[in-house]
């Protein structure tokens, strides 16, 4: 597929379209799924944390008709899956905080459904990332703290390790993670501007990294 961003989504939009005969539909029907499934990963989660029923029902209804909810689903509707897989990372992460069910399966999930995220779009895979970090820092704070930011830690350092080697590898597909570098890129350069002009009166930065790795990007390109 020639797009630059990665297609995980689309893909699976496209197996709905084949089944139903209709791309329209496809997307419509896919997007459907996909929030239900959401749903009831929600559901899954918030029980397993409460061990009650009562706050998972909550949840998993709030989850399904929020605002936020039915305008991801009708606008965006790559993050309609990657949401489905963010979640499925927290659930592994939860799980990983009982020593019971700290094990090989639970690090390969959180790992498996942050690839997932990944795959889908660069701002399920930021906010998977961004709940990996908070499970490590909180770490810091419970019990077993060492073998919890070992626990953490690995999973933290694998997550890392597949966005830096899956960007060097496929520049080509995951062009929205080189738009959130260029995005910081951005926000570095505007800062070391105004610095700049604060003390010299003149205004000029040196490129930004990020152009380093649009020239990997360009190279890499098939």
């Amino acid at each position: 597929m020639a797009y630059a961003d990665p297609h995980l989504a689309f893909y699976a939009f496209a197996l709905f379209a084949m089944l139903l005969g209709d791309a329209v539909a496809g997307v419509m029907v896919g997007s459907a799924v996909f929030a239900a499934a959401t749903a009831v990963a929600v559901y899954l989660l918030f029980r397993y944390i409460f061990k009650s029923e009562l706050p998972a029902i909550a949840a998993s209804v709030v989850s399904a008709v929020s605002a936020e909810r039915i305008g991801l689903v009708t606008n965006v509707m790559k993050n309609s899956l990657g949401i489905l897989f963010v979640v499925g990372v927290v659930f592994f992460l939860q799980r990983c905080l009982d020593p019971s069910k700290r094990t090989r399966s639970n690090f390969l999930g959180a790992i498996g459904f942050f690839l997932l995220t990944m795959m889908t779009h660069v701002l399920d895979q930021g906010i998977a990332l961004l709940f990996v970090g908070c499970y490590l820092v909180a770490g810091l704070f419970l019990a077993e703290r060492k073998r919890l930011l070992v626990a953490y830690g690995s999973i933290f350092l694998s997550a890392v390790a597949g966005t830096v080697a899956g960007f060097l590898l496929l520049p080509w597909y995951f062009g929205d993670f080189a738009k959130g570098l260029a995005f910081v890129g951005d926000l570095a350069g505007s800062s070391t501007s105004a610095s700049s002009a604060g003390a010299s009166g003149r205004v000029g930065i040196g490129p930004p990294p990020v152009r380093i790795l649009d020239r990997w990007r360009a190279s890499r390109r098939p």
